[in-house]
């Protein structure tokens, strides 16, 4: 994309890039869920209820989107049920459900304001992620159900990547346009700038 590659802030934002390791990724992530069946059942049993409630919203969401691309109540439907979704997951230490709903929700919160546009890519990655929450949920219901923890790991890593990978595109964009909107205003300001006068010593010789 020209001299603008050059930049310190594209140059760091490369590294960033170079640095998604799906290994890393799949070593935080792709865990058991735990869950404190005696000391936070009832916050458990809650964030159940909820979470199911939120989860049945981002699919009616993502419904509405599919109709409309721009339905900006939509968008910030499924901002706000990530969101929470990944706060009370993190109180209880469910941590690929944590991790996976901080990724889209900062996905969605680009989305929601006008940097990034729904593409089938997209849509396909947000409706994989709700379906592998709910995959998780239903562990959380088996747990408080019949009293044992998940013995199976339901893995998140390989959309965590996507998520990031497509945010840091986002990004990329926006700071390729910052640079190029810079050199053009050095350009104008060249351009438009008067000619320089003639110096005193210059002017008496006239």
């Amino acid at each position: 994309l020209g001299a603008s590659e050059d930049t310190p802030e594209l140059q760091d934002l490369q590294s960033e890039v170079n640095s998604i390791n799906l290994d890393e990724i799949a070593r935080e992530s792709d865990v058991l869920l735990e869950l404190d069946l005696e000391g936070s059942r009832d916050v458990l049993e809650e964030f159940y209820q909820e979470a199911d409630e939120h989860l049945e919203s981002i699919e009616s969401a993502l419904l509405d989107l599919e109709q409309d691309p721009e339905d900006s109540d939509a968008i910030r439907s499924m901002f706000r049920s990530f969101h929470t979704i990944k706060g009370v997951a993190g109180f209880l230490d469910m941590t690929p459900i944590q991790i996976l709903a901080h990724e889209i929700e900062t996905l969605m919160d680009f989305m929601r304001s006008g940097e990034i546009e729904l593409c089938v890519d997209l849509t396909s990655l947000i409706f994989e992620s709700r379906d592998r929450l709910v995959m998780l949920l239903q562990q959380v219901y088996e747990g408080l159900n019949g009293g044992r923890q998940p013995d199976k790991v339901i893995a998140v890593s390989d959309l965590i990547y996507e998520a990031k990978r497509a945010i840091l595109g986002v990004r990329h964009v926006g700071l390729v346009a910052h640079a190029n909107e810079g050199s053009a205003d050095v350009i104008r300001s060249e351009t438009d700038a008067p000619e320089t006068m003639p110096s005193a010593g210059f002017q008496a010789a006239i």
